[in-house]
């Protein structure tokens, strides 16, 4: 019988060609032992195929049709048979290093469910890693108030420290805990997912942790820069933040809300087109999705 492993990798791939193959040498050398998982969201080319060709037939999920970013994690949440589960994009590359500290981290106290590292570009500058806020009044104006003064928006550094929720490009957490509380939520399609899943472990009394010393690099050239332009995926995130603030804000915030993205300081008279409506009506409150049921594991 099969040792089970320590961690399960779940890389979710679309339009990723020869890139997958990288990214599961980088993570089989980075991560000894453990279980990598590629579920390729019904790419079209020969991602899938790739990935079959350097993994066991148990470790590739080929989605017949795209199904989204965060139901595609959960088809691997449910296949993972490690203790720990890595969350992977597929240009998401987890230093070798970084691994132990964030296991350290995530194993110091049972209320911490996720733990995520720095993440950098090629040229080590950092990007977006976590969030000291959930969206809402109070993120929105801190975040204007930072753009007026030109000061670039400030994440923890130096020590493991608590924050709001983390980036899902790379995460890790307890298998079955995240499996408990039902992973992604499948209602966002693309992006908003990390934001949600970190909300939901709040509200049920769990911590998201980011450790600066652990880096992850993102290589850059993700699926959606390939797909999408800048103008499609700006609407994508602003779709995703909605459904967000009809999941977990009032109607009177999400009022509020809209009428303060409509103001902004950028993207007009874009942002105008896109907010104005939704300060009337954005759509009936949908906090009915707040929490999906349990994944079951496969077999």
């Amino acid at each position: 019988m099969d040792r089970l492993p320590e961690v399960s990798a779940i890389i979710v791939a679309y339009k990723t060609g020869p890139a997958i193959v990288d990214a599961i040498d980088h993570h089989r050398s980075a991560l000894p032992g453990c279980e990598i998982i590629v579920v390729d969201n019904a790419s079209g080319d020969d991602t899938a195929q790739l990935a079959a060709a350097h993994l066991s037939p148990s470790q590739v999920i080929a989605n017949q049709e795209n199904v989204g970013y965060g139901a595609a994690v959960n088809q691997g949440l449910r296949r993972a048979r490690g203790r720990y589960v890595l969350i992977l994009n597929d240009d998401a590359r987890l230093d070798p290093s970084a691994y132990p500290l964030l296991k350290k981290e995530l194993e110091r106290d049972d209320r911490v469910a996720l733990v995520g590292p720095r993440i950098v570009d090629l040229y080590g500058k950092p990007m977006p890693s976590a969030r000291l806020a959930f969206p809402g009044l109070r993120e929105e104006w801190t975040r204007l108030a930072g753009r007026l003064r030109r000061r670039p928006e400030s994440y923890p550094d130096g020590a493991p420290a608590p924050v709001a929720w983390l980036v899902g490009a790379c995460i890790l957490g307890r298998t079955e805990l995240l499996r408990k509380v039902g992973g992604f939520n499948p209602a966002f399609f693309l992006y908003g997912e990390d934001i949600d899943l970190g909300r939901r472990l709040s509200e049920l009394g769990f911590r998201s942790v980011t450790v600066p010393d652990a880096v992850c690099v993102h290589v850059g050239e993700s699926s959606t820069s390939r797909v999408w332009d800048d103008r499609v995926r700006t609407v994508r995130r602003m779709r995703a933040r909605d459904l967000y603030a009809r999941i977990w804000l009032s109607r009177p915030q999400r009022m509020l809300l809209n009428l303060r993205r409509a103001i902004g300081i950028s993207n007009q008279p874009h942002r105008l087109a896109y907010y104005l409506p939704r300060v009337l009506y954005d759509g009936p409150s949908l906090r009915h999705l707040r929490f999906p049921p349990p994944l079951t594991p496969d077999g």
